[in-house]
């Protein structure tokens, strides 16, 4: 199946909880995004290295990983969230 086209980009600001001074990033995105590949861009700009507990929260839902270090990005609120596009 041929990924969907991308028809926005959207501006994500993240920051840390409890930083000073602020730590943060921005970051642009396609509406095809999903969950799984976000999961990767903030590794990437945050220089992280998948030790960093974050979670996604999407109408009162939430999603994330549950452990520390070499987890993989799988237990979430939602079935199949590597499908889950950007609202």
């Amino acid at each position: 199946m041929p990924a969907p086209t991308p028809t926005s980009v959207y501006q994500i600001k993240v920051t840390l909880n409890d930083s000073k001074p602020p730590i943060w990033r921005r970051v642009l995105v396609e509406d095809t995004t999903t969950l799984s590949k976000l999961h990767t861009i903030l590794q990437t700009v945050m220089g992280w290295m998948n030790s960093h507990r974050h979670q996604f929260i999407i109408d009162d839902e939430y999603y994330g990983a549950g452990r520390l270090a070499a987890c993989s990005f799988i237990q979430v609120t939602r079935a199949n969230n590597s499908n889950s596009r950007l609202p």
